[in-house]
């Protein structure tokens, strides 16, 4: 099991910059599954736009970013119990080599915390699924959403779409 923090990620291409300020998909799909309670958004960015769209819904959420969150904040937020776990934009900005550590930290987090359901968006780009530079510091896998489906497969059951997001829940969950 990994510590889960800054330094389990030692990414050559940290894809910081790739921060978007956008209420992403996956925010708004927690609100049709789940009427209130507490989410994690794993990888949730620099920007509040969520929280704050979470909060307005009767949803608190808290963040873990190593890239664009402090230590402080991102302790907290790994320690904490919640309902929910969301996961935008965020996997296709991810390496081969770090993407299925953080696949295996967010199922981790999940049986730590108890979390029930999980949802995962990302960005597909050109969908060529060949991943490549975007900018400085920048990259994309360019794959479409159903092609994680396997590799989420591996720590999460019942994998379904709904929207642009896939949810699914932790393997041992109820």
């Amino acid at each position: 099991m990994h510590r889960l923090n800054v330094h389990d990620y030692p990414q050559l291409i940290t894809s910081a910059r790739t921060c978007r300020r956008i209420t992403a998909a996956g925010a708004r799909v927690i609100t049709t599954i789940l009427p209130s309670g507490r989410v994690l958004d794993f990888g949730g960015g620099r920007w509040s736009d969520a929280q704050e769209f979470l909060l307005a819904a009767g949803i608190h959420c808290n963040v873990y970013d190593p890239y664009n969150r402090s230590q402080a904040e991102n302790k907290v937020a790994l320690w904490a119990r919640y309902d929910a776990m969301m996961c935008c934009n965020v996997l296709n900005v991810l390496t081969d080599d770090v993407l299925p550590r953080a696949i295996e930290d967010m199922a981790t987090i999940c049986e730590r915390s108890k979390i029930g359901v999980v949802v995962v968006t990302v960005y597909e780009r050109n969908k060529t699924g060949r991943g490549e530079m975007s900018g400085i510091d920048e990259y994309q896998r360019n794959e479409r959403l159903k092609d994680y489906a396997p590799r989420l497969g591996l720590y999460f059951r019942n994998i379904r779409k709904v929207g642009k997001a896939l949810v699914m829940n932790p393997k041992g969950s109820p």
